[in-house]
């Protein structure tokens, strides 16, 4: 879902935006974004009742409720080696076996 509050520049503030909407299943997504990501996904509302809690060496744990099961693997892909995912295990797992097919297609001579 994406919600719009005005600003005084542009009319949109993107901390606003929420990307991820909470809808039916409340599955609890807890992220670890390393300190290179780390400020941009602060910039942001992913999900309206998100959490981020800093961690000592920089890096951040995002926690928000979702459903939004295929956009949030997507998203997380998408960041690469600078996002892990810590809960819910089975989308840990089914980010695990992406990236084994990833790494196979790219190890293919």
């Amino acid at each position: 879902m994406i919600s719009f509050t005005s600003s005084a520049k542009s009319g949109i503030s993107f901390k606003s935006l929420s990307f991820f909407k909470i809808v039916t299943d409340n599955s609890l997504a807890s992220i670890t974004f390393f300190p290179e990501q780390a400020r941009y996904i602060k910039e942001r509302t992913w999900a309206r009742d998100q959490r981020i809690i800093d961690q000592p060496d920089g890096s951040i744990i995002l926690e928000m409720k979702t459903s939004g099961w295929w956009d949030v693997k997507r998203w997380v892909l998408s960041h690469g080696g600078d996002a892990e995912v810590l809960e819910p295990e089975k989308l840990r797992k089914e980010i695990i076996e992406e990236a084994e097919e990833i790494l196979e297609l790219y190890s293919e001579d």
